[in-house]
Order: C-alpha cells, then sequence, then structure tokens
C-alpha cells in the first residue's frame, strides 16, 4: 500500500471517527441518558411511596441512603463514567476507612428484606450499570480495536507455545499454506 493510499484511508477513519463522535455526544447520548433518568425518577417515586406506605417496614437510615443515591444519579448521569468506576477501585484499595462506610452501608441496606426495597434497590444497580455503559458507548469505536488486539496478542501467544513444538515439516507446511494463500490473492 503506497504512502498516499494509506493518508487517505486515515483521513478516512479519522473522518468517520469524528462524525460518529458529533452524532453520539449530540444526538443520541443526550436522548439515551434522558430516557434513563425517567426510569431514575420514576424508582425515586416508588421509593418515597413504599416508605410512605411502610414507615415501619423501611428504616429512615435505609430510605435515606437509597434516596441519596438515586437524587444524586438523577443530579449527575454524565459522572457514571470510567473515570468513576477507576476513582471507586482505586479507593476501595487504598482507603480503609473507604471501605469500611461501604461495609457499613452495606449491612445497613441489607438490613432492609421488604420484598419492594430489594427491588427498589437491584433497579438502582441496574440503572448505574446503565448509566455507565451508555456513558462509555461513545469510546467504543478507540477501544475497541485496543481489546481486539489484546485478544489477539494473547491467542499468538499461546499459538507462540504450539509453534515452539513442532517440527521443521510441520512448521513449513504451515508457512506454505499461507505462501499459497498470498500467491493466489496477488495473481
Amino acid at each position: 500500500m503506497s504512502a498516499p493510499n494509506l493518508a487517505s484511508y486515515l483521513l478516512i477513519i479519522l473522518a468517520l471517527l469524528a462524525a460518529w463522535h458529533y452524532f453520539y455526544e449530540a444526538a443520541l447520548l443526550p436522548m439515551l441518558r434522558q430516557n434513563v433518568r425517567f426510569k431514575m425518577f420514576a424508582l425515586r417515586d416508588r421509593l418515597r411511596w413504599l416508605k410512605h406506605e411502610q414507615r415501619r417496614s423501611v428504616n429512615d437510615e435505609v430510605f435515606q441512603m437509597t434516596d441519596e443515591a438515586l437524587s444524586w444519579l438523577i443530579e449527575n448521569p454524565d459522572d457514571v463514567s470510567i473515570y468513576f468506576y477507576m476513582e471507586t477501585a482505586r479507593r476501595e484499595k487504598t482507603d480503609a476507612a473507604f471501605r469500611a462506610e461501604i461495609e457499613r452501608r452495606r449491612a445497613v441496606l441489607n438490613s432492609c428484606r421488604l420484598h419492594d426495597f430489594i427491588e427498589i434497590r437491584i433497579a438502582t444497580a441496574n440503572l448505574f450499570r446503565e448509566l455507565f455503559g451508555i456513558n462509555c458507548l461513545g469510546w467504543t469505536p478507540y477501544i475497541l480495536p485496543i481489546v481486539i488486539a489484546s485478544v489477539m496478542w494473547d491467542r499468538v501467544t499461546a499459538s507462540a507455545k504450539v509453534w515452539s513444538g513442532l517440527n521443521r515439516a510441520e512448521l513449513d507446511s504451515l508457512a506454505h499454506s499461507h505462501r499459497q494463500k498470498t500467491a493466489m490473492t496477488h495473481a
């Protein structure tokens, strides 16, 4: 492939990536986030109605934690991103007080065995996950080639172990098969 041809392909790829990025960030992403926000409003309303109806069954602290998480999510849907995930993982790994608070909150939330509340907690976690996916989807054209290359490298590494155990005739057979296919495509 000549240099001008390569530059043309590179320019086309960059233009397509720019078009994807513009379309996703300007049109699709806001619509997807708004759709999730509507689900969050409905879920928060359901939580508040449950608290009103089942005052004695839903501990105030349990209600407050869940309500705060949903309210934060409604106000900050764009913050649930790869950076948010990485910061959470970093703090869980390095900050003992953060880990202890997570465990304390998990125990408090798990203390409420009310079926409707458990459904709301599961739905809240699913909305966090959905927003994470939506917010990261724009990165797909950039990250996918890296993931594919990584997977291929793992497979090549495994194949290299196989190749290192083959004899000369087997290696020649593999190379000859490739040479024949290459010759056919160039003929």
